[in-house]
């Protein structure tokens, strides 16, 4: 391979930046955060629920006579 190697030109073009890096790292823990949301949600698990969210927390519960609860 030459220093003009097309395989190189594009290896150098799609190297990852670190802004590149921070957005794919950012995007991670989103999904992280939604699939905790949602698994706390179809298992009934509060603590897997209230993971997601500040440490304190309000929540209602509309099934539940709008009972309210705070965590």
């Amino acid at each position: 391979m030459t220093a003009s190697d097309p395989a190189r030109a594009r290896a150098r073009a799609t190297r990852p930046t670190s802004d590149a890096l921070r957005r794919l790292l950012d995007e991670a823990a989103v999904v992280d955060v939604m699939v905790r949301y949602c698994r706390g949600i179809d298992l009934l698990d509060l603590d897997e629920y209230t993971s997601c969210f500040a440490e304190t927390l309000s929540v209602a519960f509309p099934a539940r006579n709008g009972e309210v609860r705070t965590m």
